[in-house]
Protein backbone atom coordinates (compact mmCIF):
# COMPACT_ATOMS: atom_id res chain seq x y z
CA UNK A 1 0.00 0.00 0.00
CA UNK A 2 1.71 3.42 -0.65
CA UNK A 3 2.13 6.39 1.10
CA UNK A 4 -1.08 8.95 1.24
CA UNK A 5 -0.48 11.08 -1.33
CA UNK A 6 -0.45 15.03 -0.04
CA UNK A 7 -3.54 16.08 -1.36
CA UNK A 8 -5.28 13.78 0.92
CA UNK A 9 -3.77 14.46 3.71
CA UNK A 10 -4.78 16.69 6.89
CA UNK A 11 -2.67 19.51 7.98
CA UNK A 12 0.68 19.02 9.12
CA UNK A 13 -0.06 18.34 11.84
CA UNK A 14 -0.41 14.54 11.22
CA UNK A 15 2.47 12.62 10.56
CA UNK A 16 2.57 9.57 8.79
CA UNK A 17 5.19 6.58 9.86
CA UNK A 18 5.18 3.31 8.10
CA UNK A 19 5.70 -0.45 9.38
CA UNK A 20 8.34 -2.57 8.51
CA UNK A 21 7.31 -5.34 10.10
CA UNK A 22 8.14 -8.43 7.72
CA UNK A 23 6.65 -7.87 4.43
CA UNK A 24 3.66 -4.95 6.03
CA UNK A 25 4.99 -1.85 4.64
CA UNK A 26 1.30 0.00 5.96
CA UNK A 27 1.58 3.85 6.67
CA UNK A 28 0.55 4.42 10.19
CA UNK A 29 -0.49 7.23 12.57
CA UNK A 30 -1.71 8.02 16.17
CA UNK A 31 -5.29 7.67 15.34
CA UNK A 32 -5.62 3.98 13.85
CA UNK A 33 -3.99 0.61 14.60
CA UNK A 34 -3.20 -1.54 11.60
CA UNK A 35 -3.02 -5.13 13.81
CA UNK A 36 -4.62 -7.92 12.04
CA UNK A 37 -4.68 -11.33 11.85
CA UNK A 38 -2.87 -11.22 8.75
CA UNK A 39 -0.32 -8.98 9.93
CA UNK A 40 3.13 -10.25 9.67
CA UNK A 41 3.65 -9.48 13.42
CA UNK A 42 0.54 -11.25 14.41
CA UNK A 43 1.43 -14.57 12.61
CA UNK A 44 4.64 -15.22 14.93
CA UNK A 45 4.88 -16.61 17.83
CA UNK A 46 5.61 -13.26 19.71
CA UNK A 47 2.40 -11.35 17.95
CA UNK A 48 0.00 -14.15 19.68
CA UNK A 49 1.72 -13.79 23.02
CA UNK A 50 0.85 -9.97 22.72
CA UNK A 51 -2.65 -11.05 21.78
CA UNK A 52 -2.98 -13.59 24.76
CA UNK A 53 -1.73 -10.70 27.40
CA UNK A 54 -4.07 -8.17 25.59
CA UNK A 55 -6.95 -10.52 26.50
CA UNK A 56 -5.44 -10.95 30.13
CA UNK A 57 -5.75 -7.48 30.35
CA UNK A 58 -8.82 -7.11 29.05
CA UNK A 59 -11.42 -6.89 31.81
CA UNK A 60 -14.14 -8.67 29.84
CA UNK A 61 -11.78 -11.95 29.89
CA UNK A 62 -11.23 -12.12 33.30
CA UNK A 63 -13.19 -13.83 35.96
CA UNK A 64 -15.46 -12.02 38.50
CA UNK A 65 -12.83 -14.07 41.24
CA UNK A 66 -10.15 -12.16 39.63
CA UNK A 67 -11.74 -8.69 39.51
CA UNK A 68 -12.75 -9.43 43.21
CA UNK A 69 -9.43 -10.39 44.20
CA UNK A 70 -7.97 -7.12 42.71
CA UNK A 71 -10.55 -4.61 44.89
CA UNK A 72 -9.87 -6.46 47.84
CA UNK A 73 -6.25 -6.33 47.17
CA UNK A 74 -6.04 -2.46 46.86
CA UNK A 75 -8.02 -2.39 49.73
CA UNK A 76 -5.29 -4.41 51.73
CA UNK A 77 -2.65 -2.09 50.01
CA UNK A 78 -4.48 0.73 51.49
CA UNK A 79 -4.75 -0.46 55.04
CA UNK A 80 -1.63 -1.97 55.45
CA UNK A 81 0.06 1.89 55.96
CA UNK A 82 -3.09 2.67 58.40
CA UNK A 83 -2.76 -0.38 60.60
CA UNK A 84 0.92 0.83 60.82
CA UNK A 85 0.15 3.87 62.16
CA UNK A 86 -0.57 3.21 65.36
CA UNK A 87 2.65 1.72 66.21
CA UNK A 88 4.20 4.86 64.80
CA UNK A 89 2.16 6.96 66.91
CA UNK A 90 3.37 4.84 69.92
CA UNK A 91 7.50 5.47 69.01
CA UNK A 92 6.84 9.39 67.68
CA UNK A 93 4.27 10.66 70.18
CA UNK A 94 4.64 8.90 73.29
CA UNK A 95 8.47 8.74 72.17
CA UNK A 96 7.90 4.57 73.66
CA UNK A 97 10.42 2.42 71.87
CA UNK A 98 11.22 -0.36 73.76
CA UNK A 99 10.59 -3.65 72.06
CA UNK A 100 10.67 -2.19 68.84
CA UNK A 101 13.93 -3.71 66.91
CA UNK A 102 15.94 -1.12 64.97
CA UNK A 103 16.97 -4.09 62.84
CA UNK A 104 13.41 -5.13 61.55
CA UNK A 105 11.99 -1.98 60.92
CA UNK A 106 15.28 -0.95 59.20
CA UNK A 107 14.71 -3.88 56.99
CA UNK A 108 10.86 -3.03 56.82
CA UNK A 109 11.92 0.63 55.68
CA UNK A 110 14.63 -0.73 52.99
CA UNK A 111 12.02 -3.43 52.16
CA UNK A 112 9.16 -1.05 51.25
CA UNK A 113 11.82 1.75 49.45
CA UNK A 114 12.53 -1.54 47.30
CA UNK A 115 9.04 -2.28 46.29
CA UNK A 116 7.99 1.80 45.98
CA UNK A 117 10.93 2.19 43.66
CA UNK A 118 10.37 -1.35 41.67
CA UNK A 119 6.37 0.39 41.36
CA UNK A 120 7.56 3.40 40.06
CA UNK A 121 9.65 1.96 37.39
CA UNK A 122 7.22 -0.56 36.29
CA UNK A 123 4.08 2.08 36.76
CA UNK A 124 2.24 -0.79 38.79
CA UNK A 125 -0.31 1.79 41.05
CA UNK A 126 -1.18 -1.15 43.81
CA UNK A 127 2.79 -0.92 44.73
CA UNK A 128 3.36 2.72 44.55
CA UNK A 129 0.03 3.07 46.71
CA UNK A 130 1.37 0.48 49.22
CA UNK A 131 4.98 1.19 49.56
CA UNK A 132 5.24 4.42 49.36
CA UNK A 133 2.71 5.47 52.25
CA UNK A 134 4.43 2.59 54.26
CA UNK A 135 7.71 3.54 53.75
CA UNK A 136 6.78 6.89 54.89
CA UNK A 137 5.61 5.22 58.65
CA UNK A 138 8.38 3.32 58.15
CA UNK A 139 10.97 6.35 58.51
CA UNK A 140 8.93 7.75 61.68
CA UNK A 141 9.24 5.21 63.68
CA UNK A 142 12.78 4.18 62.29
CA UNK A 143 13.77 8.04 63.13
CA UNK A 144 11.86 7.32 66.60
CA UNK A 145 13.86 4.39 67.33
CA UNK A 146 16.94 6.39 66.74
CA UNK A 147 16.20 9.35 68.73
CA UNK A 148 14.44 7.87 71.78
CA UNK A 149 16.41 4.64 72.21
Amino acid sequence: MPLPSPESTPPVTKMYFVCRFGTCDRPLNSYTTHLSKNHPLIQTEYGYAIIERMKALNSKYRSRLSREFDIATYMFGVLMPIFTLPQAYTAVVLQEVEGLSLVTWSFYLVSAVVFAIFGIIHKEKLLMLTYIPLALVEIAVVAAIFSYA
